[in-house]
């Protein structure tokens, strides 16, 4: 059928809505936004008009109206969809719209993704803030997502099934466990845009205090719901005040600007309430705490600092100096898979702080990436080194990678062991201290790092049955008596204050646990880094 003749049917079909039914118009439900093309919450003759106006080649739409316009769910936007809307707004019966949800489940291959939400996410009876909480899923858990509803997405989790929002799961391509040698979260948060959009009433409430839990940040949105523009970040631990709600959304101002943020991610109070019988966590940090600090080469960057200032600052030494490989090689090996080494430095570069930072953070990443693998013979596995398919050309990575090229960090002219952590507690720590190892003279830590509270420091709440629980599964203790004895002899190199640093060891129970061992196995990285204070709350 051609489009005049498909756009002449529609316009007499919707005089004739008009003239028989002037006053019918139904409303959607805040679940979801199938439907409701222009987001007004109503699904009505201006949504059907809007689709066959995009059918016909008249307007454009956004990702999230042409989700919303294809209500039959075929992957094409036409009159079938626009007659379908038009029914339903006359008299709410559609053989796709439900009058009492509108929800649209897609369906698509099941994926794998990572919880982002710390420190854990919550799993909900439905797709949307307005559902009831299932059970919460923890940060860095791997869950299958089996199908997706505008923005949120379907995993079973400890036996319950239920909703996630999406934007807090990153999709993984490998959910293996990464070692001790780095962490794998990225110093830069990517946006993700997702479509679902609330209609619920503002309701006018007393305002209250309310802290930022979401990790790194929180997105401010537009409009009560996923489907509005972000205007900006709002880092964790932020203290910000709710002036109104709309459903599970708050109103806030931040940094000049006003919208909405989601409450899941946002708790009542200044400080967060202390329980008897429990550990206060205090963690510094983001890593192992050794080497280069990715955000704080993006400080000192954003400060003025050159991406070799910034490399030769975190591995301090007289002996430490930027060399030229002229021997650089063509491929890198990775995972068991060869690699074009512009390729692997692109895509491992964007796999640990994404490609819109600082230019000169970027090169200085970039270095200390080819002289880790220098370092091993351009043999890398996969556990310890992050990497994304990533498609570079023209982009900032490649002109970060160009600058550059062939560099390398050397100390007596041998490349270095160039490791390097997402965030430093204050300072960055020494190898030693971190793996109880080999004492590397460019490893000696004590290098100041500016990253701000908000991106390096986190607070854990652990009972005293989760820690009895950890210790006797991690490392084998089993811990009676008081808990306030449980943590002694601790020795740290002070990289907070003269009470607060990387812990060098301690005793836990009768057992000493050495640096990062205190992360990872002790704690099951349920904490950021081993630069900690620890409270025994009685």
């Amino acid at each position: 059928m051609k489009r005049r003749h498909i756009k002449l049917i529609l316009s007499f079909a919707l005089a004739m809505v008009f003239a028989l039914s002037p006053c019918i118009l139904f409303t959607t439900t805040a679940a979801s936004a199938l439907g409701d093309v222009d987001g007004s919450g109503t699904i009505n003759s201006t949504d059907a008009l809007l689709v066959l106006h995009y059918a016909t080649g008249a307007t454009s739409m956004t990702e999230a109206q042409k989700r919303a316009a294809d209500v039959n769910g075929d992957g094409k936007i036409n009159s079938v969809d626009a007659l379908e809307i038009l029914k339903f707004a006359v008299n709410g019966t559609s053989q796709y719209l439900n009058p009492n949800t509108t929800t649209k489940t897609t369906a698509f291959t099941a994926y794998q993704g990572k919880v982002t939400a710390e420190p854990s996410l919550r799993l909900r009876s439905g797709p949307g803030t307005n559902y009831s909480i299932l059970v919460n899923v923890p940060y860095g858990t791997v869950i299958t997502i089996t199908a997706v509803s505008n923005g949120w997405g379907k995993t079973t989790y400890s036996g319950k099934t239920g909703w996630v929002s999406l934007d807090y799961v990153t999709r993984v391509t490998n959910p293996t466990t990464t070692t001790t040698t780095r962490p794998t979260t990225t110093a830069t948060t990517k946006k993700t845009t997702t479509t679902t959009r609330t209609t619920t009433t503002t309701t006018n409430s007393s305002s209250y205090q309310g802290r930022v839990t979401a990790d790194p940040s929180l997105r401010l949105r537009s409009g009560p719901g996923t489907s509005y523009s972000t205007l900006t970040y709002i880092p964790y631990g932020t203290i910000i005040t709710i002036t109104a709600v709309s459903g599970g959304w708050g109103k806030t101002t931040y940094n000049g600007k006003t919208g909405w943020v989601s409450l899941d991610y946002v708790a009542r109070g200044t400080t967060p309430a202390v329980k008897s019988g429990t550990f206060t966590i205090t963690c510094y940090g983001y890593g192992h705490g050794a080497g280069m600090s990715q955000y704080g080469a993006i400080y000192l960057a954003n400060d003025g600092w050159k991406y070799d200032q910034i490399l030769l600052h975190y591995y301090h030494s007289s002996k430490t100096k930027i060399l030229t490989d002229n021997n650089m090689p063509s491929t890198v090996t990775y995972g068991g898979t060869s690699y074009n080494m512009k390729q692997y430095l692109a895509g491992s570069t964007y796999a640990e702080i994404g490609d819109d930072c600082n230019m000169e953070a970027l090169k200085a990443q970039v270095v200390a990436i080819y002289t880790y693998a220098k370092y091993y013979n351009f043999k890398l596995s996969s556990s310890t080194h992050a990497y994304k398919s990533y498609s570079y050309k023209g982009t900032r990575i490649e002109q970060a990678i160009n600058a550059v090229w062939k560099k390398y960090i050397a100390y007596d002219n041998k490349a270095i062991l160039a490791v390097y952590c997402s965030s430093m507690g204050g300072k960055n720590t020494s190898a030693l201290n971190a793996w109880n190892g080999a004492d590397i003279p460019y490893l000696q830590g004590g290098m100041t790092s500016p990253e701000p509270e908000s991106i390096m420091k986190r607070v854990y709440t652990f009972t005293a049955d989760e820690v009895k629980s950890l210790a006797k599964n991690r490392i084998g203790v089993t811990l009676s008596g008081d808990p306030s004895k449980w943590f002694t002899e601790i020795k740290h190199d002070k990289a907070i204050s003269d009470s607060v640093g990387y812990i060098r060891s301690m005793k836990v129970g009768g057992t000493t646990v050495y640096g990062e061992n205190i992360r990872a196995k002790l704690f099951a990285y349920k904490i950021r880094s081993h630069c900690i204070s620890i409270q025994y709350n009685p």
